[in-house]
Formats: structure tokens, sequence, C-alpha cells
């Protein structure tokens, strides 16, 4: 198994953002049949738009990975509390499957994420995901 942690950075110039798009993707697409998670800010919300039921998505850019729909209201916070978004997310190929996937804001006492009042780590929650090989590449039809 491997696991490739990134972080999409928050480009104002389109061509930039698509710049850094079209590259992950040609990775992402090189890497399709290996059992490979992608984790990470992704600077968006794959679930936008997607039916509050749906456990994952296709990562539309590559049908061959999904995304699972973390547990928790938010991944990022902004430094007074009011603002939150969920951008952290993790990309899987068909060849693994997950379980419990969730995002994290405090541990055994610590806040790992939140507004400057509570002192936090940092301001992105930890994705917190339980990753197997599959046995048998999840059939590109059923993917979601």
């Amino acid at each position: 198994m491997e696991v490739v942690a990134f972080r999409a950075p928050a480009y104002t110039v389109k061509a930039d953002r698509d710049t850094y798009w079209r590259q992950l993707r040609e990775v992402m697409s090189s890497t399709h049949d290996r059992p490979i998670c992608f984790i990470g800010d992704a600077n968006y919300d794959p679930f936008a738009g997607a039916s509050a039921s749906s456990s994952m998505v296709s990562f539309d850019a590559v049908g061959s990975y999904s995304v699972p729909r973390p547990a928790g209201d938010w991944s990022y916070v902004s430094i007074d509390g009011v603002r939150h978004s969920r951008i952290d997310h993790a990309f899987l190929t068909r060849r693994l499957t997950c379980s419990d996937t969730r995002y994290l804001t405090t541990f055994e006492g610590i806040v790992l994420a939140g507004s400057a009042a509570e002192k936090p780590v940092t301001d992105h929650a930890v994705l917190s995901i339980n990753l197997q090989i599959a046995k048998e590449p999840m059939p590109s039809n059923l993917m979601p």
C-alpha cells in the first residue's frame, strides 16, 4: 500500500490552480492500478452538490479514484471560528477499501483544530482513515 500526502495551494490565479490539478491528475492517472491513497488538503469539497446520503463519490478528474465522505462537520476552521469547510480528503484507487473515515478535532484532551480562542495545534482537523488492500479490486462499474 502506498500513501501520498498532498496539499493543494489556495491559488488566486485560475491558470496556476488548473496547472496544479492537471499535474496531480497525471500522476494519479499513472498510478490508478496500484493500492494507493492520495490524502490531504484538496482545497475543495468533492461532496459539494452530492446527495447528503452519499458515503463515497468518484473523483471527477480521475474516474478510477473514489473519495469516502469523512464523518464530522468540518476539516478547516478560520482563525476567528466563523468559517468552516470540508476540504481535506482521501482519494483511493479501486485496489483499496476503507472504513472509519473521520475528522478529528481533539485527541486525548488536545485541541488539534479550532479557532484561535481554543489554542489549537492547527486550523485543519486530522483526517483519520482505516485502509485495507482489497482482496479483489472494486469493479469499475461499481465505483461511485
